[in-house]
């Protein structure tokens, strides 16, 4: 076997380019058909990048749903805590308003004691009530009292204790008291 091809023509194929043998036509069908696929490769990463985005802000909103579900709680719990204090504060003020009242009535239990006139006196059933009398404790001192009987507590205010009335049967017994400033030497 004997090669038939011309040494010069194996020559100039050699030097010619892939884009030499296309015609026109071809090339712009190539051209249109790597920009297609150029265009439709960047819509899929688009979308791809697109995706990857949504589902980065579906776990943010759970994120931020979960934050505000504890916020609520814990807005509603403050919320019963500064209720309960609000009414703490109001029931504390009300026993501030009486203590500092300078005339009180008041009913005393068997063994009980309470405080008046901002912790300077303390006044208290001893026991119960016996028929004819009570013992009350005013400010440490043990004092025996009938209806009518008054107590003066001499302090930076001047303070009387008077027994209204007693009751055996309740084990309890009624006071007034009245304070005025004293008088300064």
């Amino acid at each position: 076997m004997t090669d038939t091809t011309a040494p010069e023509r194996s020559g100039s194929t050699s030097s010619q380019t892939p884009h030499s043998r296309m015609t026109p036509g071809q090339r712009k069908t190539l051209t249109v058909v790597l920009l297609v696929a150029v265009a439709i490769g960047s819509f899929m990463y688009g979308r791809y990048r697109a995706s990857d985005d949504l589902d980065t802000s579906a776990t943010k909103i759970a994120q931020l749903q979960d934050q505000n579900a504890k916020l609520t709680v814990d807005n509603k719990t403050k919320a019963e805590q500064n209720g309960s204090l609000q009414a703490q504060l109001q029931r504390l003020q009300d026993q501030l308003t009486t203590m500092f009242l300078p005339v009180r009535s008041l009913e005393i239990r068997a063994n009980e004691s309470v405080p008046l006139a901002v912790g300077q006196l303390n006044v208290g059933l001893i026991g119960i009530p016996r028929q004819e009398s009570v013992e009350i404790n005013v400010n440490g001192k043990q004092q025996t009292a009938v209806p009518g009987d008054s107590v003066v507590v001499p302090f930076s205010t001047s303070c009387r204790v008077t027994v209204r009335s007693f009751d055996a049967r309740k084990a309890s017994v009624n006071v007034d008291t009245a304070c005025a400033s004293a008088p300064q030497p």
